[in-house]
């Protein structure tokens, strides 16, 4: 069966159809708009938050790594995110100053394409991935102080290895 898609609200139905399509717990934080639910890749343990603004039309998916960016490694940090963000067209990286962390954003207008379980399931898996493949990278510049073109180029090689774990870049691999 095709999944069509919805084009008006509500659209909190078809999140958690999306998490319940993959067997995902969530916990609905703030009634009806706000899901958190924790899921691992290869290399971290991603806490999700997804965020539906029917009245905006925005539904924005956030995940952190919970890795807390002690404040002699934030200008490493923001050079890291600045280099992430070159390679991603879906989301981006920003710093939370407020709690001290990298979070990774992932964003849907829905005004822009039928909102499907779809849609919803391969843009969580979008934020899991971004956050499993930089996580190594933000151990190493935040905790070990390695250069930020080192740890770039860690994530290129890994990229050119062909993403262990994600069959070959095409997805998360439950």
């Amino acid at each position: 069966m095709t999944d069509p898609g919805i084009l008006t609200p509500p659209f909190l139905p078809i999140v958690t159809a999306a998490l319940d399509d993959r067997g995902w717990q969530y916990t609905v934080v703030d009634e009806p708009r706000h899901l958190r639910f924790r899921v691992s890749g290869e290399h971290v343990t991603c806490l999700l938050t997804i965020l539906v603004e029917d009245d905006k039309r925005l539904v924005n998916i956030l995940g952190t790594a919970g890795l807390i960016v002690p404040s002699e490694a934030r200008a490493r940090a923001r050079k890291l995110i600045e280099a992430a963000n070159q390679t991603d067209l879906l989301g981006s990286f920003t710093f939370d100053s407020s709690e001290h962390e990298i979070v990774y954003s992932n964003p849907i207008d829905v005004d822009r394409r039928p909102f499907t379980v779809g849609l919803v399931a391969g843009m969580i898996s979008n934020v899991i991935y971004m956050l499993d493949l930089w996580y190594p990278a933000m151990v190493q510049v935040i905790s070990l102080g390695v250069s930020v073109g080192v740890a770039v180029d860690d994530v290129d090689r890994r990229i050119e290895e062909g993403l262990r774990g994600y069959g070959g870049g095409g997805g998360l691999v439950h």
